[in-house]
Formats: structure tokens, sequence, C-alpha cells
């Protein structure tokens, strides 16, 4: 290892003094605030543990690297300086400090100090005609780099007022060199060189448009090598609700502080996350993140058939379920009992996110006779939950049936949506359906006093996506988007139309997302894909068999006739 240049009292020494050096303080300066603009093609520089490890490649004019730190010292407490350098081979840098004669704030000149001149410390050509003027050397110009030379010391003297602007160090132009620089030396300031500041990253919280409710813990994950503390506060329409200082359970410190609460104390609604990382550099993250709290459950409701029902046999018979939830479902399931015990779980089907849902489930043909117990249950993107039962009682006595034989299972359902419950007059409407049999023709009607929106043909993969617009002239209320297809087939959606400067009211169009638990999809709010049904959707499902209500249906294809 070639030896380390260091500092000696009032001036730049070859070797260190052994037994003679005194610790200085250090200033930590993060590799970013140095400035290596001087740096040439082929000179470079890189941080490692050691320090600034410098290195040229050659002898010819490129071959430079230089950096300077901003620093605001008084010449004449200053009076020595230097580097603290390891050399691995070649030539040696020169300390380098960048001083302010006049005070206004900017370097008139570059002082440098090297080994080989002992204490002295020359001025560089580039330097202002003033400086030069108060060149301590007088009449005598050789040997010590440049014609201007004098210790520090002589230069404070001759120029009372000066500061030092900037700290640094070159090696070249046209010195093959490699080393590493520990840090430069000014006065009894050591700068040294540190991994650049980086401020928090937040890696992971709430997604956006989330529904929550109940009991939560709301999880910051943070990447930093040295965080503080990280402020998480519940706040709704700009007003504090309560953080993680606050609330019980909490954590603020780490990398995966929390926010625990009981969102049950608050109405359902709109709120936000406001989180705030700051590491021990003063450096910080900040976010808001909107979601809404939901603590209100579904509403659910078997339309048909009604409780304590009869039939002679299982096979026809379809069920009708109606659900509902501001904060939008997930999924209703259908499992059928006998004595207590599960016969048969229908399944699940998948709301799309709606914010209100009509399905139906075939039951199982070859149903022995006896009675069975329906429990129907659903839950909210929030987590809220409920469930009913309903009976029904199979009879053969009651006319021809299937008697007992193996359950089949039945067949999807074709379903329809709409992508809001409330919709103003003249406003547009998405229509979207699933499992309707390719290439199926479905027409399309606005009720009470049909108007036919359009037509739409079933994919190959059994979907429609339909834009509808409102007509003008529709009354206000209640109505039904109505599909028609096969022979009888019939689907229904309840709607209400405002008035065209009407304000929907609460749940009846949310645009929260999911919060990631549940299997409901996501459906972009800029377009409306044929992939069948989306979250926002308000669906219907009537079962291969559909609701068919002969009477109406006739009275219906009589007027589009």
């Amino acid at each position: 290892m070639s030896p380390k240049k260091t500092i000696a009292a009032g001036g730049v020494a070859i070797l260190a003094l052994a037994g003679a050096a005194v610790a200085v303080p250090a200033q930590a300066a993060p590799l970013d605030q140095w400035d290596f603009r001087e740096t040439r093609a082929t000179g470079h520089y890189e941080r490692t543990a050691e320090g600034l490890h410098i290195w040229t490649e050659g002898t010819a004019s490129s071959d430079k690297v230089a950096g300077y730190l901003k620093v605001d010292l008084p010449l004449a407490s200053t009076l020595s300086g230097g580097l603290d350098y390891t050399a691995a081979g070649g030539g040696v840098p020169g300390a380098q400090f960048v001083v302010d004669i006049d005070g206004n704030g900017t370097g008139d000149g570059i002082l440098v100090g090297e080994s080989v001149y002992g204490q002295n410390w020359w001025l560089t050509g580039g330097s202002s005609a003033a400086f030069k003027a108060l060149d301590p050397s007088g009449a005598e110009n050789g040997g010590n780099g440049s014609e201007w030379f004098g210790t520090l010391a002589q230069w404070a003297a001759a120029a009372p007022g000066a500061k030092i602007v900037s700290v640094g160090f070159s090696l070249g132009s046209g010195v093959k060199g490699e080393g590493v620089v520990r840090a430069v030396l000014a006065g009894d300031q050591r700068y040294t060189f540190d991994a650049a500041r980086v401020a928090p990253v937040i890696t992971n919280v709430l997604a956006d448009g989330a529904v929550v409710g109940g009991k939560a813990t709301f999880t910051v994950d943070l990447a930093d090598d040295d965080i503080s503390y990280t402020y998480i506060e519940l706040n709704r329409g700009g007003k504090w609700l309560t953080d993680n200082t606050k609330s019980a359970g909490s954590t603020n410190h780490g990398l995966h502080p929390k926010l625990v609460v009981d969102l049950g104390a608050y109405p359902d609604g709109a709120y936000q996350l406001k989180i705030n990382a700051v590491d021990t550099s003063g450096l910080s993250a900040n976010r808001v993140v909107p979601f809404t709290i939901d603590n209100t459950r579904p509403t659910l409701e078997l339309v048909s058939p009604a409780n304590g029902a009869s039939f002679a046999a299982s096979a026809g018979v379809k069920l009708d379920v109606r659900a509902a939830d501001a904060g939008k479902l997930t999924d209703v399931v259908v499992n059928v009992y006998r004595d207590g015990k599960l016969l048969k779980s229908l399944g699940k089907q998948s709301t799309a996110g709606a914010v209100g849902w009509t399905g139906s489930w075939n039951l199982p043909t070859g149903l022995a006779d006896g009675t069975y117990t329906l429990k129907i249950g659903t839950t909210d993107l929030a987590g809220n939950n409920r469930t009913i039962s309903s009976s029904i009682v199979i009879d053969s006595s009651l006319g021809e049936g299937d008697g007992e034989g193996e359950t089949e299972e039945p067949a999807a359902a074709p379903s329809l949506s709409v992508d809001t419950t409330q919709v103003k007059v003249g406003s547009a409407l998405k229509i979207a359906g699933a499992n309707f049999a390719a290439g199926t023709s479905i027409t399309l009607e606005l009720h009470s006093d049909p108007v036919v929106l359009g037509t739409a043909v079933a994919g190959e993969d059994g979907s429609i996506a339909f834009d509808a617009v409102v007509p003008a002239s529709i009354p206000t209320g209640d109505h039904e988007i109505v599909a028609f297809f096969g022979e009888n087939g019939e689907l229904r959606v309840p709607i209400t139309v405002t008035a065209a400067d009407a304000t929907p009211t609460a749940g009846a169009s949310s645009t929260a997302a999911s919060a990631g638990t549940g299997s409901a999809a996501g459906l972009a709010d800029t377009g409306f894909e044929g992939i069948g049904l989306g979250i926002g959707a308000l669906v219907v499902l009537l079962g291969a068999g559909v609701l068919a209500i002969t009477a109406l249906r006739r009275r219906v294809a009589d007027v589009r006739d």
C-alpha cells in the first residue's frame, strides 16, 4: 500500500505525523451534495466503504476527477487543510479551497494545497485579478505551483474578510493516479463522502378507494435505512378524527407502522388516511389514501318461492334472490340442508361488486320428498355479512314428480347488469350480460311504458355489452331495464330515473374499489368491456329457465310489434 497522505498543522505533509494526529469533527456530507461537474470523460469516482475511490485512466487532458462541497468558513480561522487520502498508485490529488474575497458569496479563485509544496497554497491562473493582486509571495515566483502562493495564514492576512465557499479536491488533468479520499480537511472540520440521502418510500398501504368496516388495522410498509417515525391519521373532509399516536394498539416506528381503529364508531361514508413518514435526516414521504367506511350489513331476500312453499318435484324450481348494499356486494351463496345437515351447495354467484343484485339458482332434480332448508348468505366488500333461511317442501303426491334419484348440476344462469341504480334523463347507461347462448339476440327495453333501446348479440363467451341513453322524454321515477331473448327468456333490472339536475342518493352508484377482499373483480371507469360482469354493476340472474311471466311477455311483444 502506498503511504497515506494526511494533514500537518499549518499546511500539507506527505506522511502522517506519528503520535501528533489530532481528531477533528466529521462533517458528514451525502454524496449527492458534492459537485462533480469538473470531472472529465476519463476521470472516475465511486463511493466505497472506505471513502471515495477516485482514478484516472491516463495522462490526457480528459483524465481529471474533481469534487467540491459548498461550505461557509472564514479563511482567517481555517489556517490548515488537506486531504485524508490513501494512494493506490500514480499521482496524488490536491486539496482545493474556493475563496470569496469580496463578500458577494461567489468564488473569486481557488487555493490549491499539495504536499509537495509544504505549507504553501498556490492560487490558480483562472482566479480573479483582484485575488492575484493579494499575492503574499511578492516578487518570489518559482517552484510553488503558480507565481501566486503563500501559507493559508498569509492569504488570510492579505484578505482578512475572505471566506471559503467550497472545499474539494482535484486529480489531474493529465495525471494518471488512483486512491481513496476519506475526507477533505479544512481547519477543524473534516468533510466526508456519505451515501446519498434518499427519502423514505411508501411501498404498500391500503388501496385507493377501498371499502372497509368494523375493527381495522391500517399498516404502512416502508423502505428506508433509518426511519424516524410515521404519522398515520384518520381524516374526514379535512377534519382530524384520530391517529396512530392516540389510538390504542397503534405504532409509529419501524418499517411497518400501523393505525388500529374501530371504524364501527364512525358513520358510513368517504374518509382519508393521511400518511407522513420521516427519516432521521429529515426527508419525508407523504400520501393521502381515500377510502370508504361501510359498517352496514347487506340486505338479502328470497323473492321466490315463499317460505314453506310445496312442490311436486324439485325439477324446474327456481330460487330467486335479491341482495343490496351501498358499499358493494361480493358473492351470494345458496346451500340446501335436510335434517340440519348440508345436502347440496348450489354454489356462489358473483355480484361483480354491484350495489344491488338479483339472481337465481335452479334446485337439483331428483330431490326426495321431505322438507328442505335453504340458507342464503352474502358479504359486502367491507366484510359485513348477512344470512337468511327459508324452507320448501317436496311432496310428490301433489303431482307427477321425479322421485328420488341422482341430483344434477344446474346450468349457469343468464345475467344482466347495469352500471348504476340511478340515472338522469338524457344520460348514458351501460348494460352488460353473461351466460347467454352464443349468438343469442337480446332485445333491450326500458319499462314501464316500453321504449326499445336496441338489440345486442351474445358473443362466443355468452356476454353482451351495450351502451344505452335514457331518453329525455322518460318520466322520472322507478323503471326497469328488460331483456327479452329466446322463446320466453326475460331478465329485469330495477332502476330509478332522476331529473337532469338531480344528485343520486348515497349508495346509488359507488365508485369505491375493492380493498382486496372477496371475489369481485374491478371494472374500469372509462370503459365497459364485454367481459361479463364488472365492479359497480347491478346484476340480475334469473336462471336458464328465467322468469317467464307469460301474459306480460305477450303484452310486451304486442307493443313491440
